[in-house]
């Protein structure tokens, strides 16, 4: 294709690019460390909540070592696009400007429309879309991002409800052990015990003279 007069040179866009990929890569660093920071004092709080019920510390599920991970990411890149939307728009005009470029006509969605904009760098670009466009104009193409997004959320609640049923097959809970009650007859047999006892040590006292004289009796016969 031929080069046209309303290319931009490489350097005017490196700047406006590199401010973009930078504070992307710096919103979704902290969004992500948030959620993960979220996620695991969350879960601290809940295995502390249980050892402290049953006394056994739970081990780490499934669920629990790769969903939050996940959703760190998903809630990082979200707000990452959402703010910088502005931006993109910008910049995806200063790339397709004069690249014969041809884009769909969302006014009347029958037909296409060349791209035929003169832009002279960043800010002249932003301006002349305030102007022209209003505010709203940074953000034509927003329904296309939250559909997105909204189709990324629902594979995360599906991998949520994959994840917890493999954490529960891998992991079943324990059964509860029956707690053994003592019987009536057990407990009767408890009582009597010591009773028996006192008994026989009576019986035995009773008899003991009476050993002792057959003793005396047969060592004088033996004499």
């Amino acid at each position: 294709m031929p080069q046209t007069t309303r290319l931009l040179p490489v350097y005017t866009l490196v700047l406006p690019t590199a401010v973009m990929g930078v504070s992307q890569y710096i919103i979704i660093q902290a969004a992500r460390a948030t959620m993960l920071s979220t996620f695991r004092q969350r879960e601290q709080e809940m295995r502390d909540k249980s050892t402290s019920v049953d006394g056994k510390e739970q081990e780490e599920s499934l669920y629990n070592k790769y969903f939050p991970e996940m959703m760190a990411n998903f809630a990082g890149n979200l707000l990452a696009d959402i703010l910088l939307f502005p931006l993109e728009t910008v910049l995806h005009r200063l790339y397709a400007q004069g690249t014969r470029t041809i884009i769909d006509n969302l006014d009347t969605g029958v037909d296409v429309i060349p791209i035929s904009t003169n832009y002279e760098g960043f800010f002249d670009c932003f301006r002349s879309i305030v102007m022209e466009e209003g505010v709203s104009g940074l953000y034509r193409g927003f329904g296309a991002l939250i559909l997105q997004y909204a189709l990324q959320a629902g594979l995360l609640k599906f991998s949520k409800y994959v994840f917890e049923k493999i954490s529960k097959e891998l992991n079943p809970p324990e059964p509860l052990a029956p707690i053994d009650r003592p019987r009536s007859s057990d407990r009767l047999s408890q009582q009597r015990q010591p009773q028996l006892a006192t008994l026989q040590q009576q019986q035995a006292q009773q008899q003991q003279p009476y050993t002792n004289y057959m003793e005396q009796s047969y060592r004088s016969t033996r004499r």
